[in-house]
C-alpha cells in the first residue's frame, strides 16, 4: 500500500515494471527466498527475470528507483 499498488494490480503490470523489480529486490535481499518463488507470486515469468530484475534495481542510482527504495525502507520499520 506504501507504493500505492494493490497485489492484483501488480500481476497485470509488465515484468520490467519498477515497482514489481522493487518488490522483487526487497524480499530477495531480505530473505532467504528462491527467485523461483518471487517469480510466481509476482508472476514475472521466468526465474532469471527475477535475477536480472534484483541486479538491475540494486544497481540504480535514479530518481524512481530511490523513491521505491524509499518507500520499501519504511515498510520494515
Amino acid at each position: 500500500d506504501a507504493l500505492g499498488v494493490a497485489l492484483p494490480e501488480l500481476w497485470g503490470r509488465k515484468q520490467t515494471d519498477e515497482v514489481k523489480q522493487g518488490i522483487a529486490w526487497y524480499v530477495k535481499s531480505r530473505c532467504t527466498i528462491e527467485d523461483e518463488w518471487i517469480c510466481r507470486k509476482l508472476e514475472m515469468g521466468s526465474w532469471t527475470n527475477v535475477h536480472r530484475a534484483v541486479a538491475r534495481f540494486r544497481k540504480a542510482n535514479d530518481a524512481p528507483s530511490q523513491k521505491i527504495r524509499r518507500k520499501l525502507g519504511l515498510c520494515a520499520d
